[in-house]
């Protein structure tokens, strides 16, 4: 994820907008991806905030001005993660749930 943020930032104009729309779509996208392949969303889902704002903070000055933009990007595609965990049981999902609120955390402390 975070090499294709920083290839998806090479490619567009940095606004608020594009890196928002770009964290998010990059989260979302691993997330479904995990759904697909079974692997476990929570992990695929931290993995793929953090690449994504990283490779934000990584990009360079003109790119780091929009950290909170893409804080909000990778927050929404870490709702869709909680929004869409089916587990087994429902106190699966819920662990799962809480996993990804505490990246949610994590995420809006470290950006």
């Amino acid at each position: 994820v975070k090499e294709t943020v920083a290839t998806a930032l090479g490619k567009t104009e940095a606004t608020g907008e594009n890196i928002r729309k770009i964290t998010e779509g990059a989260v979302k996208g691993a997330v479904e991806a995990a759904k697909e392949t079974g692997e476990k969303l929570a992990d695929v889902a931290h993995s793929a905030a953090t690449g994504a704002m990283e490779a934000i903070s990584e990009a360079g000055e003109r790119a780091r001005g929009f950290l909170k933009d893409a804080t909000e990007g990778a927050v929404k595609g870490l709702e869709h993660a909680m929004e869409t965990a089916k587990e087994s049981t429902k106190e699966a999902t819920e662990k799962v749930r809480a996993e990804i609120r505490e990246t949610i955390k994590k995420i809006k402390e470290r950006f």
